[in-house]
């Protein structure tokens, strides 16, 4: 007997730059730890829900659930549709999951009647081999698990269109300055260096993503590595959830006599 297990989640994708039009700004105050308050700028947008069901003759596990979950709310991250009116669209597709997180053979078994919401859904569902975010397989379930994923239907089969809100990570007003290194005093210039990093869901800077852009001597480096272990933010969240955020910024070393002169 074939056993069936379903699933629901909304999903949203962080929302490219030229939807914006699709977006409402809404501004969120926080109280900081000390009792200080601070105001974030979050995105408020409306968009398709995802609906996975396993359809596959083996028993999935107690742990399919969760996995599930798991990989819904990676391919939320992934859905870059964003709707602008109250007409929804349905995108339904076969797939097959595999071990390693993978999903193959897509198969479209229902479009939506929009060719560019299909591939929008396609690109959401389709994780390939050696994808940055894949989700793997618990080992309590099957090593490939065939699934149905609907995007734009509720648990009942009936449409829907959800409110997500999206909050960027943001810097504490707090935050020390970067210190000029004692060992590059020699130059006494100005320094601008660009820097990748993931600020995680603590709000801390992840000292393993620090990835300096721009070709500096060591002291800059060292410099720059004690400069993120101080740095402090408000995690990212999607809906409620806290989670990491890759960020790119220029950090500028000013010599201290220049310091001085600008305080002035």
């Amino acid at each position: 007997m074939r056993r069936t297990t379903v699933l629901l989640l909304a999903l949203a994708p962080l929302v490219a730059s030229g939807r914006a039009a699709a977006q409402d700004s809404v501004r969120r105050a926080v109280t900081l730890p000390l009792g200080a308050t601070m105001t974030r700028q979050c995105a408020q947008w409306l968009s398709e829900g995802i609906l996975i069901l396993t359809a596959d003759s083996r028993d999935p596990g107690p742990a399919a659930p969760a996995y599930l979950a798991r990989l819904a709310a990676a391919m939320e991250r992934r859905l870059m549709h964003v709707s602008t009116d109250s007409s929804v669209l349905v995108s339904s597709f076969a797939a097959r999951l595999i071990r390693s997180g993978s999903v193959s053979g897509l198969l479209l078994l229902r479009p939506s009647g929009r060719d560019g919401f299909d591939m929008d859904a396609r690109v959401a569902a389709d994780f390939a081999k050696g994808d940055p975010i894949l989700v793997a397989m618990p080992p309590s379930v099957p090593d490939s698990l065939v699934v149905l994923i609907s995007i734009g239907r509720r648990q009942d089969g009936s449409d829907f269109i959800v409110r997500h809100q999206w909050c960027p990570a943001a810097p504490l007003p707090n935050n020390p300055p970067p210190e000029y290194p004692a060992t590059a005093m020699l130059w006494r210039s100005r320094s601008t260096i660009r820097v990748r990093f993931m600020v995680d869901s603590t709000g801390t800077v992840d000292s393993a993503s620090v990835n300096i852009l721009d070709p500096t001597n060591q002291a800059f480096t060292e410099a720059l590595r004690r400069y993120f272990a101080k740095q402090r933010y408000l995690a990212a969240e999607f809906d409620g959830v806290k989670e990491k955020q890759q960020f790119r910024k220029s950090v500028t070393f000013v010599p201290p006599e220049e310091q001085t002169a600008e305080s002035r």
